[in-house]
């Protein structure tokens, strides 16, 4: 029996994120998870490192805090007591996340004390080396454990690329710059930035198609569906940015929590990622993410702004249904318009090519355009 390669996959917290007070983990990272975890031929092992688990419970605390105050209020409300306190809140977000660790099959990546070299923790903090933050605030110290959990697996594993395969998810940029030093040379370690990437990967391990081709085309497949310099692309031909909007104009005006107003900014087109080949069509997916803001709306000096436009539109026989009239046609008259959240909403479009033998590239094809989600963190 052929022993099946192994693929190590460790998450950083950044990919994971998702703004809800009751997930480890987001949609699409669990999507992933549950669609990959039995190829006949790639053993997939997901990790998440002891700091990551932390740093998600101390997300998920924070917006169950949040919420006690709404709580509080119903308690008033209803005159009884729901007794749910922070205690409560840390005791089942503990409950939560050790249930989603085991149902996701993921691994937790512990941490060797004893095995990490302080003394260049140190300097490298004293310094402001990677992953450390040159700035008075010196962050970067949670990313250096991160880092350490990392190596620790990879100086546990095998280094021969056939038999292992490891990969750190995170789009981080000085974490990624400090693990590139530490790893460098080692041909059996990947750095994706997110997992849209990670999905092109496994695609390409799994299909049987030899990482070196899709790297002779990736670039050509990347102008072919987008390029900056002209308008001759798949975007712009098949009027990709018009069919999204047409037909996710819900997803697209979905408002956040806490906010009253949402708009959206710039569209972001990401490279496209390995999906399978058939015979000599090539499947691809292109991420494309809208960035978005929500608003809320706060009183500031409103009685004087109002009261300065009120003079010329009242009559002084009916000043009460002047003003009424007034305050409904603009209810927002005299408010500051306040950034409450930013989030991100994701579209993957899968398409395909004609890929001959010289790697010319013909026939292109829009197979499907799929809504991923939308996550929001505060502003």
């Amino acid at each position: 029996m052929v022993k099946k390669t192994e693929l190590k996959i460790v998450f950083d917290t950044n990919v994971l994120f998702t703004g809800s007070a009751s997930d480890l983990i987001n949609t699409e990272v669990a999507k992933t998870v549950k669609e990959n975890s039995n190829h006949s031929d790639l053993l997939i092992k997901w990790y998440l490192p002891e700091v990551v688990i932390h740093e998600r419970v101390f997300q998920m605390r924070k917006r169950g805090y949040e919420l006690l105050f709404s709580i509080q209020k119903l308690e008033k409300l209803l005159g009884h007591n729901l007794n749910i306190n922070e205690k409560i809140i840390d005791s089942r977000i503990n409950e939560t996340i050790e249930n989603q660790i085991k149902e996701n099959g993921f691994e937790k990546l512990n941490l060797s004390i004893d095995k990490i070299d302080w003394q260049t923790i140190i300097n490298n903090s004293l310094y402001r080396k990677a992953p450390f933050e040159d700035s008075e605030k010196e962050k970067g110290f949670r990313d250096a454990l991160i880092i350490e959990s990392v190596c620790q697996l990879i100086a546990d594993s095998p280094s021969t690329t056939k038999i292992c395969r490891i990969v750190i998810v995170s789009n981080d940029g000085l974490l990624i710059t400090a693990l590139k030093e530490r790893n460098a040379g080692k041909n059996n370690v990947r750095i994706l930035r997110n997992v849209e990437e990670l999905k092109g990967l496994i695609n390409t391990l799994v299909s049987k198609v030899d990482e070196e081709f899709i790297n002779k085309i990736i670039d050509s497949l990347n102008n072919y569906f987008f390029s900056e310099e002209n308008q001759e692309g798949i975007f712009y031909k098949s009027e990709i940015q018009k069919k999204i909007l047409d037909k996710y104009q819900k997803e697209l005006t979905l408002i956040p929590e806490s906010a009253q107003a949402r708009h959206n900014n710039q569209w972001f087109i990401s490279p496209p990622n390995f999906v399978k080949k058939i015979s000599q069509r090539v499947y691809l997916s292109s991420r494309i993410s809208v960035e978005a803001t929500g608003f809320k709306y706060v009183d500031k000096n409103a009685q004087t702004k109002q009261s300065s436009l009120l003079s010329m539109f009242s009559q002084p026989s009916k000043p009460q249904g002047s003003q009424n009239i007034f305050q409904n046609l603009f209810p927002n008259l005299g408010k500051e318009k306040v950034e409450v959240k930013k989030g991100e909403t994701a579209f993957d479009v899968i398409w395909s090519v004609i890929v001959n033998t010289n790697y010319k590239l013909s026939n292109p094809k829009i197979e499907s355009i799929n809504y991923i989600g939308t996550n929001w963190e505060n502003a």
